[in-house]
């Protein structure tokens, strides 16, 4: 469903509704804070510090001018959300929007079959842009198997018990702390960094352990993110520092 203002937004019985708008150079753009909803992530101003600040741009909210600009973010940007996402689902969004979202966007947003025929130009341009696309696809296809290849070996490991997300450690460990408070006290305690990964020491030690993720976005470029995850006395530490900090603070 289109609005005067140019963006479109795509219904999902699965995952709910994505708004959809295309940039200066006819790129699509995804709205930030349906697809934080869609990925059940609660706060997507928090989302944008881990996103290329090129990939975000503000538009004017079609719903109400009162309610201020919605965040959009490039395709890249939005690989870049999804394969950050703990959730199962996150691959099942992948594929509706490399199968249905973008082909559509490119269909009706972009090119108009009719501007095709006996223009050598457009057809050439839609020709491009559909055998770039289906590359794209390719390679999201490869990226998903080795995402599910590695959530697989992941939760083989949690349901062990022997590793535990980061931020589920509070939660086990019964603080109560909202994860950005703990982070803060990880890094003032010089266990954490400032991009909130262990340093390498506490890693050799074995209370961390960082896995990595390679991904391919649309222009080629190879990314990487990066999921830390706590072995027992990676928990043991951060249980002991929380209780010296919360002595401390009381003592103080």
């Amino acid at each position: 469903m289109e609005n005067k203002n140019g963006l479109t937004t795509f219904e999902s019985a699965a995952f709910g509704n994505l708004r959809t708008a295309l940039d200066e150079k006819n790129n699509p753009l995804f709205c930030l804070k349906d697809a934080c909803s869609i990925l059940e992530i609660k706060n997507p101003s928090d989302v944008k510090k881990r996103l290329d600040s090129k990939g975000i741009i503000k538009l004017d909210n079609p719903e109400s001018k009162k309610a201020g600009k919605l965040l959009f973010v490039s395709e890249g940007n939005l690989y870049r959300l999804i394969f950050q996402s703990r959730k199962e689902e996150a691959e099942g969004f992948v594929s509706w929007v490399v199968e249905e979202v973008l082909p559509e966007i490119r269909k009706h947003g972009r090119y108009d079959v009719k501007l095709l025929v006996g223009n050598e130009t457009n057809a050439m341009a839609f020709l491009d842009e559909y055998h770039a696309l289906k590359t794209r696809n390719l390679i999201l296809t490869a990226e998903i198997e080795e995402s599910k290849e590695m959530k697989n070996y992941i939760k083989r490991n949690l349901d062990s018990g022997v590793l535990k997300d980061i931020y589920d450690v509070p939660k086990i460990i019964g603080i109560n702390l909202a994860t950005s408070e703990v982070f803060k006290i990880l890094r003032a305690k010089n266990i954490l960094k400032e991009d909130n990964m262990p340093y390498q020491a506490f890693v050799d030690k074995g209370c961390f352990r960082i896995d990595e993720h390679k991904y391919v976005d649309k222009t080629g470029a190879t990314n990487v993110c990066y999921r830390t995850y706590c072995y027992k006395s990676g928990i043991n530490l951060i249980k002991k520092t929380l209780e010296d900090y919360a002595g401390g603070k009381n003592n103080g």
